[in-house]
């Protein structure tokens, strides 16, 4: 073999072992079998070619090419490719989202559960993640708005403080005032307070005092109370007893109408005899403050006599 044979030789060695090389770094697996998908995002927000394809969490498949559609809007259609072996349902939906927390692009394939199986170039229905950025903002407002909130407040209340500088300060004087009033109240007193708190004290020792204290006081009276005989209690009972006896042998006697006090009661005889007594004393002292010379008549140097002679 010449040596221009082997330099070609080599040469198409080399061109084929750089291609396969190639399309492995692609993500593009030359002796494998493999079905290629398709799915629309609006955005792919940094998706790029050989970029994984999971099934909750296990790689299936890579990123094949990513191309953009002016006719549609420029949404843009990925192409990923997936193992044979793995059957797709029609109601299966890709999912863009975040692989780590650096931010790198995959697909999530959410497998559906009826439907027929897709096949080889169909497109599958896609919908896209929300990222870090819109969860920190969609959280963040919130917090915005009550930080809003709390800052206007601090600054009402600021506001106020200033407003009332001088009334602050006037209370802060008064209670200074107060407070050497105060001392000079205690400082004047303080022989009462001293006689206060001996008398306090005396009062104190003359209580805990075993001989003449609460303690000896209680100990004569339980034995005064020891003293007392059972027979002068059962008598006094005895009488308490008749006492009541009586009061309701008279009110039985008063319901039955029996008696000056049932018919003072249970009676109108007496109760119409005052009325009309009543009555008629009224009449006669409205009669008597009307014209009182009927009932009285007075004579001043024998005037009334005189009258009489005429």
């Amino acid at each position: 073999m010449n040596k221009e044979i082997k330099v070609g030789l080599l040469a198409v060695v080399a061109i084929t072992i750089f291609y396969i090389g190639f399309n492995f770094l692609k993500g593009q697996e030359l002796f494998s079998s493999k079905h290629t998908y398709y799915t629309v995002y609006d955005h792919t927000a940094g998706l790029s070619v050989s970029h994984p394809v999971f099934i909750n969490g296990f790689s299936v498949g890579r990123v094949k090419h990513i191309k953009i559609l002016p006719n549609r809007h420029y949404k843009i259609v990925v192409a990923f490719d997936v193992a044979k072996k793995i059957k797709l349902p029609r109601t299966t939906t890709t999912k863009l989202i975040s692989s780590d927390l650096l931010g790198s692009k995959a697909i999530e394939l959410i497998v559906g559960k009826t439907g027929d199986i897709l096949q080889n170039h169909d497109t599958v229905a896609g919908m896209l993640e929300k990222s870090l950025k819109d969860v920190f903002i969609e959280n963040a407002i919130p917090v915005l708005d009550d930080i809003k909130t709390i800052t206007c407040y601090i600054n009402d209340f600021l506001a106020n403080l200033y407003q009332n500088t001088n009334k602050i300060n006037m209370i802060f004087t008064n209670l200074e005032e107060a407070s050497q009033k105060l001392k000079q109240i205690v400082a004047t007193n303080q022989g009462n307070f001293n006689a206060i708190g001996k008398n306090i004290a005396q009062v104190s020792n003359a209580l805990t005092d075993e001989h003449t204290g609460i303690s000896s006081l209680l100990t004569q009276f339980h034995a005064f109370m020891g003293q007392i005989e059972n027979a002068e209690i059962k008598k006094v009972v005895q009488k308490f007893c008749q006492t009541l006896t009586s009061i309701e042998n008279a009110l039985n006697a008063s319901s039955a109408q029996q008696g000056t006090l049932s018919k003072l009661i249970y009676h109108d005889a007496l109760y119409n005899n005052l009325n009309k007594a009543v009555l008629d004393l009224d009449k006669l002292l409205l009669d008597f403050k009307s014209r009182p010379k009927r009932y009285i008549n007075l004579s001043v140097f024998g005037g009334g006599r005189r009258a009489e002679k005429k």
